[in-house]
Formats: C-alpha cells, structure tokens, sequence
C-alpha cells in the first residue's frame, strides 16, 4: 500500500484519544491507511504512540510549524480529537487550534478529515423534544468554544474538503471524568448532588464511540452528503443521570448516597460550569448516525456500564 496514504490524528493521549488509537492500530492492515501518524508534544506521548505502532510527530496546534503544516497537508485522512486545557482561555485556545488544522488540511488531497467536538454545542432542549443535528444549537458548557472550529470546517466544506463534525455526548469508560468522579464518591461513600427531579443526558460507552469515529473516517461521501456532514454520536437511549450513578453503584456493589436538589439548591452548590451540565436536559439523538448504517454495541448504559468490569477493575 502507498506510504503516503496515512492517517493524521490529533489528541493521542486525551480519553477519547488514546482509546480511538488503541482502536485504530489493532487490524490495520484492513484499513484504508497504510501508517498512523499522530501529533504528541513530550517524549511519554512519543513512547505511548511508539507502543502502538504510530509515528509520533511533534509539534502544537497553537503554534504548528512549517513541518507539522506539511504533514497535515499529506495526510489522506485527518482524526481531530485534541483539545485545549480547561482554563479561562479555553475558548480561544480550542478555536486557534481547530482553525490552525483546518487550514493546514489539503482539501484536494484529503479523503475524509473528522472534527471530533462535544454534543454540547446543541445543548439542551426547552421541552422533552429530542434534539438531533437540524435543531438550532444551544451551546452550553464547553459547547461555545467549537462554533469557531465548525465555522472554519464549513467554510473547508463550501471548498472541497470532505468532512465529518462529530458531535460526541457523554462518553463513559474508565478514564473518563464523570465516571471517574462518580466512582470516588460511591467508593468514599459520599453524598451525590443531584436534581430533581433529575437532568437526562446522553451517553455513549468509548467503544461505540472510537468505533462510531473509525465508521464516520471510511463511510461512503454519496452516504454523507444525502443524510449530512453533522453527526450527534450518542446511544439510542438517554437517561436520567441518576440511572448512570445507580447503575455504577449496581456493578461495584455499593450504595448510592444521592442527595436530590431543587435547582436553587444544587446551583449554590456547584460551580456554575458543572451546574450547567447537571442541570440540563440533554436529549440528543442518534437517528442520523443510525440512518447512515451504524448500530451501537451498547445501546444503553445498562448494558453499557456492566461492559466495563468496574468490580473487576
């Protein structure tokens, strides 16, 4: 296969990261790419994508030099799963990055680029109404922070470059940090703020959705452009926040001590970005990502979070 047809990826040692190059580096020779190249700042990422069979490439989106430009550019297909640190400068941060890959892409060259941002750009809905991608968004959280790297996306599109925004929801597996939060409390036994009555989010178990991210990086164009180039990757199920801590306490045999909230309550509780997100009500849907051709493994956190062998971990 021609060397040149590799894969550029971003974002390696994030959550979602990591686990999609896990993912992508087992059977690659069934894959349209020949290597992996991904984008590392330190040497422990050099060694952790070494480990896998990657190429490390070093070099920041902040700040890309000329040889990291020229590596975007050859890429046949680009994985944007890198984010910005959570600080006060998040947003410029993230839409510096975003608008520095974008631009670098070779939309001439590219076979499909993948923009992986959270379901919370959509936000929450004002009714019980499911919100799939044609709903005017509602950015909450860190939802804000990707309409810059969309609006550079589209803009790409309008031009040539095939693409995929990738919308994921409330990604869970060990590692990630709600599950990790929630499982110090259920170990600690402490007290679980919560609404009431509870927020219903959506949530994705991380294998269907590195598994979502490989499907979106080699679906057919004709497929995307009839259905759309916006896909909410989310379960076929949400659910109350209060069903996912259950079901955590359910699989590692412990008690859920939830203290259940009036919004006023809980808003005086929390800082105001984490009462942004236990406080709305997220019913994302996945019917387009469905449409295309994909099936979840889990389609809900109760089968979901019993995959995850938490008690045996």
């Amino acid at each position: 296969m021609d060397s040149s047809r590799y894969l550029f990826m971003t974002g390696p040692t994030g959550f979602v990261g990591s686990n999609a190059l896990r993912h992508l580096t087992r059977h690659s020779a069934a894959r349209p790419w020949s290597a992996i190249k991904v984008l590392v700042r330190g040497e422990t990422g050099a060694e952790q994508a070494r480990a896998l069979g990657a190429e490390p490439v070093r070099g920041d989106l902040l700040d890309p030099s000329p040889m990291l430009r020229e590596v975007i550019s050859g890429a046949r297909y680009v994985l944007h799963c890198a984010d910005a640190a959570w600080t006060s400068s998040y947003a410029e941060a993230r839409a510096r990055m975003d608008e520095n890959l974008i631009g670098a892409i070779n939309p001439h060259h590219v076979a499909r680029a993948v923009y992986v941002c959270g379901s919370s750009y959509f936000g929450a809905s004002e009714d019980a109404a499911l919100i799939d991608e044609r709903t005017p968004p509602r950015p909450l959280g860190l939802g804000p922070a990707f309409g810059a790297g969309l609006r550079a996306l589209r803009t790409a599109g309008e031009r040539g470059l095939d693409y995929v925004a990738a919308f994921v929801s409330g990604v869970y597996g060990p590692g990630s940090w709600f599950t990790r939060q929630y499982l110090h409390q259920l170990e600690q036994e402490q007290p679980i703020p919560v609404l009431e009555p509870p927020a219903v989010w959506p949530y994705i178990h991380i294998e269907d959705c590195v598994r979502a991210l490989e499907f979106l990086l080699t679906l057919e164009p004709a497929k995307l452009e009839t259905a759309g180039r916006e896909v909410i990757l989310t379960d076929d199920t949400p659910v109350p926040m209060t069903t996912f801590i259950e079901e955590l306490a359910r699989v590692t045999g412990r008690t859920a001590r939830l203290e259940r909230l009036e919004r006023g309550a809980l808003q005086a509780r929390l800082p105001p970005f984490e009462f942004s997100y236990q406080s709305a009500n997220m019913l994302h849907s996945n019917a387009r990502l469905r449409g295309l051709g994909f099936e979840c493994k889990y389609p809900s956190v109760k089968e979901g979070v019993p995959a995850l062998e938490l008690a045996r971990r």
